[in-house]
Parts: structure tokens; sequence; C-alpha cells
């Protein structure tokens, strides 16, 4: 960059598309709706299955209980169990007991752990949700890393307290300044939190997230930009004339990305220049169910722009979204709705 003034971006990258159409028939359309009907349908099923009856509907009494039962366990019995003092207390000792025998299973391995311990750990998975058994998960692997450290560094230090004494703790005084700098940063990552880090950084006047000093601050490094000049979405209807039942249709789909590391920036801009939808055609005439319009006649302004941009410049603020928009024209078409309802 220096040999070009900073002129030129170490990544430019362009991408241009002139066209992407995708068409579906009426068939294919009703089958995506009922696909997705018929699986929202299933995800409802599979809460209650519990109480479903397995009889006719007929069965009026059933269905009245399976009503019933269901209002209770998902509503009534839940809000009241969710804040009871022995129900907190069981979940948390649940918790606490696979969270250590799951660190005696990664410790030992699944062949050298014990009956009680696989017993606890099939049991709170049988109560835990899948969100508390990934937590506890994620905490026992880091727990048996802290354990592995341990063990490492006694050993290097040749045994404990009786290595000290015959020449054990020798060994590790002559260790390199590397080696001494690596284990320290790793032991500070590892004692430490987020808080106490953010305290210690503050005194010592150090920042994580420092900015690349070697580049000028509105220099962009990273350049991407892609363009569509048409997306097209289209419906049709064998049993039509024209077979068009609906189109729908994006004209310059434009978005540019930027990145300043002196200045830890980002900046992101995309912009739709029209919008259109025409429904069914009725020999030379197209109805135009919905397109953009402009306000007055001299504006050349798109449909829609979207800027966001971290660290702008004038630095009148710590992060910018800008949104600007043209008004849109709809035009209710009895036929167009009325063959997309059928």
């Amino acid at each position: 960059p220096e040999l070009t003034e900073f002129s030129i971006p170490k990544i430019f990258l362009t991408l241009v598309f002139d066209e992407i159409a995708v068409s579906l028939s009426k068939n294919q359309f009703d089958d995506v709706l009922e696909m997705l009907e018929s699986l929202e349908r299933m995800n409802l099923l599979a809460k209650y299955k519990k109480t479903r009856p397995e009889v006719d509907y007929s069965e009026t009494r059933a269905w009245w209980q399976h009503a019933i039962a269901v209002v209770l366990e998902h509503q009534v019995q839940r809000r009241r169990n969710m804040w009871r003092w022995s129900n907190i207390r069981q979940h948390r000792d649940l918790v606490r007991q696979y969270r250590a025998a799951y660190v005696r299973k990664l410790d030992l391995g699944a062949n050298k752990l014990s009956a009680s311990d696989k017993a606890i750990i099939q049991k709170c998975e049988e109560k835990l949700d899948v969100f508390n058994i990934s937590l506890c998960r994620n905490q026992a692997e880091v727990d048996v890393m802290k354990i592995g450290k341990k063990r490492k560094e006694e050993k290097e230090s040749g045994g404990g307290w009786f290595g000290g004494w015959f020449g054990g703790g020798k060994d590790k005084k002559q260790k390199g300044n590397e080696s001494e700098t690596s284990e320290l940063g790793s032991k500070f990552q590892e004692e430490f939190n987020n808080d106490e880090k953010k305290k210690l950084y503050k005194a010592i006047g150090y920042d994580e997230n420092a900015k690349d000093p070697t580049f000028p601050v509105e220099f962009v490094a990273v350049r991407l930009v892609t363009k569509l000049n048409k997306l097209s979405v289209a419906l049709v209807d064998s049993k039509l004339q024209d077979s068009q039942l609906l189109k729908l249709s994006l004209t310059e789909i434009c978005a540019s990305f930027g990145q300043r590391p002196a200045a830890n920036a980002i900046r992101l801009d995309a912009k739709v220049e029209r919008l259109r939808v025409n429904g069914v055609p009725r020999g030379e005439y197209v109805p135009k169910l919905v397109s953009s319009v402009a306000v007055t006649k001299d504006e050349n302004a798109s449909l829609l722009m979207v800027a966001v941009e971290t660290n702008p410049q004038d630095g009148l603020c710590d992060s910018r979204i800008r949104v600007q928009s043209r008004p849109l024209e709809i035009i209710y078409d009895a036929i167009t709705v009325n063959n997309l309802a059928t």
C-alpha cells in the first residue's frame, strides 16, 4: 500500500451477476406451503404427545382429559414450579452432580468409570435439558484441562515438596524465559475472569483491541463489491393462458463492504434500485401489484439504501446506521389474488 500512497486496498474483490431467475409452478408452491404446515403441526404434536389418547375423536371424554392435562402441565404447573425453591435446589444439585461425574468420565475414561457415576450421568441426562447438559459438559472440559495442567506442573517440579529437597525444583529454575512467559500467560487466562482482566488492563493502560498504527486512519485495506443486475422470482400455472401467475423483480441489487484497520472500522452499504410485482396478464394488460414510485419527477434515489458504519471518520459517533427508502404503490388485483388462493 505504501507504493501507491494508500490509494489501492490490499484486497479488492468484485462480483457481478447479470441475472438470477427462479421459477416455481403452482403445484410446487402449494407443496412448499403444505410441507411448512405439516412441519409446524408435527412440532406441535410432539409437544403434547405424552398425554395424547390413541382413540377416535368420538371419545370426547378422553380428549377433554387430554386437553385438561395439557393446560395443567404446560401452563399452570409450569408457572408454579418455576420459582419453587425445592425445584430450584433440585435442579442445582443435578447440575453439580452431572458436572462432577462428567469430569471423572473425561479424566478417567468411559471404560474406567464406576457404575455409580454412570448411573448419575444417565439420571441427569434424562432430567436436564440440552442447554444445561451442553453447559455442564463445557465446564467439565475446562475443569479437566485445569487438572491436567496441575498434574503436569507437579510432575515437572519433581513430585511436590519432597522433590524440591532432592533436586526436583532445581530443574524448574533452569527453564528459559520463553517457557516461563508462556506459562504465565496461560495461568493468567485461566485464573482471571473478564471483569478482573478489564480492571488490570485499565490500571496498566493496556488495550486488547488496540488499533493498527502502521496504516493511515482513512486507508481502506479490504474492499468487497458485489452487484446483481436483476433478480426475478416467478410463480407459473399451466392452467392460465400466459402461464404467469405472479412475478417479483428486483433490479440493480448492490452491496459494498470496506474495512479500515487503523481505525478498527468497517462500513457496509447496500441498495436496491427498483421493485416490481406483476400479476396475471390479460392480453396486453399486465397488472402491477407492487411498484416503487418516485416522490418527485427529478428524484434519482434508490428504492432502499442501507449504510452501516462503525467508528466513522468524522468522529461524531461510535456507530452509524442510515436507512433511506422510497414509497411503494400497491394495487389490489382480484384475479391474481383469487388464483393464488385456489
